[in-house]
């Protein structure tokens, strides 16, 4: 028989110190030498939720952020456009003669910030521009006045504009203020409008009408003062939540996660929060509820206009469920804007005023796994190994390939560990032999009060192929896969130093009585 890689021939295998010696590259040919920490098990380097703390205890954490699903200028939009029509009717007296002068005919027109939400008490425009326009039928029209002691310009003086010899007018009302009434109740201020002009002589009386409108484009408030019904407002957010990745899979239950959620509030207003969902869940079923439904927090009004308040809450369960099929944490609840009403206190909106929703999920990786599964492919350790080409075949004097292996368990669990041959030729790989009859399996390593490892637990195996079994290997396999199936029964913790091995060399034996040397 000859050995490879070792010179020379060899009659018989010598069994008797197998397990004495190292299988660290000492012993054949190294084919297999894989260690896989749990960070890499869990594909914590490949996982942005992955986090630990200072003792290397892994953890997991998911964000979801809400970031402002309403601000002040939504709640301030008005309806639509203000706008005003007025017909005005007066009377002038016989006037034979002489000409009528028209000094002065007051009349007034209201004007509607139409917003059915806001019961306004103070409003800055921040855009607006008004378009005045008539029609008259006198001799001579020398102006009409727009007055409003209502609206204040930036310069703290009441709105007072003049349309002389033109129909149609425009100003500018950008940065003025509202002083609405206290008596407002549909958001109304009153415009008062004077009339001078001169009306031909005439023998009787005559009636008159002049017609005029007003109308706002672009116009927009950036910050009210106001009484303010309730607004509710579904938020809801949904993320991937794979705590197993990559080649890990299965499912755990996992001790004491916490939801920490922090609200950020700048109106001027109370905020109030109820939580429908916070949990793992698939396709909208609930699985595993980390917050109670129904849960409720308040987040109390910003103190001033450009200041915010914040409210942190943080809620734990003492465990959750969590598999492969419910692999999305889903977060979804209701918020209330001004809880109190329309019959609630005065309150304050700026147009960048709005909410912010920050919720963190933290999850130690303290967990009861059940029958978790990590397998990687190690690609066809075969090639590995001198003198093996494709096609060969126990004909061609290929005798046994003898295969001597250890497994390190380092992590505080169970593990069953093998070893296959295997077909990844069609959609569904194909096991086509293993190194062990059975799974081997691994005590969990001893640990400490902390749940820290002191001790591994390891064991070595052999394994011989030999005659069809070697042949159907040769044949058929194209790949390998290692596999560890984990499972607890109890509450452990996993640190990201713990880890898996496997160590495993091969040897070559041909039949030298029947293979012609020299014709190769």
């Amino acid at each position: 028989m000859l050995l490879i890689p070792f010179l020379g021939c060899k009659n018989q295998l010598d069994f008797t110190d197998v397990y004495s010696i190292d299988v660290n590259g000492d012993w054949g040919i190294p084919v297999v030498n894989s260690r896989y920490t749990a960070e890499h098990i869990l594909n914590a380097g490949g996982n942005s939720n992955f986090t630990q703390t200072a003792d290397g205890l892994i953890h997991f954490t998911y964000v979801i952020d809400i970031n402002e699903p309403i601000t002040g200028a939504d709640l301030m939009e008005l309806h639509s456009q203000p706008s005003f029509e007025r017909h005005c009717e007066f009377t002038l007296p016989a006037s034979p003669g002489v000409v009528d002068v028209i000094n002065g005919k007051y009349f007034s027109a209201s004007i509607n910030f139409d917003n059915p939400l806001l019961k306004l008490e103070t409003a800055e425009i921040k855009s607006g521009i008004l378009t005045i326009q008539f029609t008259h039928d006198l001799s001579h029209l020398d102006s009409i006045v727009i007055t409003c002691p209502r609206i204040i310009s930036p310069s703290h003086t009441p709105l007072h504009f003049t349309l002389a010899n033109s129909l149609r007018a425009t100003c500018n009302l950008s940065n003025y203020t509202i002083l609405f009434s206290d008596e407002n109740v549909s958001n109304i201020v009153e415009l008062g409008i004077a009339i001078y002009g001169e009306q031909n002589p005439h023998i009787g009386v005559e009636n008159h009408s002049i017609d005029i409108s007003g109308s706002f484009s672009n116009c927009a408030f950036k910050y009210v003062q106001a009484k303010m019904a309730q607004v509710t407002l579904p938020v809801s957010k949904s993320i991937p939540a794979d705590i197993f990745t990559g080649d890990f899979s299965g499912s755990a239950t996992l001790y004491n996660p916490s939801f920490h959620i922090t609200l950020q509030n700048s109106f001027g207003l109370s905020v109030e929060m109820e939580i429908d969902t916070a949990g793992f869940t698939h396709d909208g079923t609930m699985l595993s509820e980390i917050i109670e439904t129904g849960s409720e927090f308040v987040c109390p009004a910003a103190p001033a206009r450009h200041t915010t308040a914040v409210q942190n809450v943080s809620y734990s369960a003492p465990e959750i469920y969590y598999c492969d099929a419910h692999n999305t944490l889903n977060f979804a609840g209701e918020i209330s804007l001004n809880p109190a009403g329309i019959n609630g206190p005065s309150l304050f909106i700026d147009e960048s005023s709005t909410i912010n929703l920050h919720a963190e999920l933290d999850i130690p990786f303290s967990a009861n796994l059940d029958n978790v599964l990590f397998s990687r492919r190690l690609g066809n350790v075969l090639n590995k190994l001198p003198g093996i080409r494709d096609g060969m075949n126990v004909k061609d004097g290929l005798k046994m390939l003898m295969f001597k292996g250890s497994f390190e368990n380092g992590l505080p669990m169970n593990v069953d560990a093998q070893f296959y041959f295997i077909d990844t030729t069609s959609a569904v790989p194909t096991v086509i032999d293993s190194i062990l009859v059975s799974p081997r399996l691994l005590y969990a390593a001893q640990t400490n009060a902390a749940g820290q490892v002191t001790q591994t637990t390891k064991s070595t195996f052999i394994c011989s192929l030999t005659d069809q079994r070697l042949d159907n290997v040769l044949a058929h396999s194209n790949n390998t896969l290692l596999q560890f199936k984990i499972h607890t029964g109890s509450a452990i913790k996993v640190f990201s130093t713990q880890f898996l091995q496997m160590n495993m060399g091969a040897e070559i034996i041909y039949d030298t009585e029947n293979i012609n040397i020299s014709s190769r």
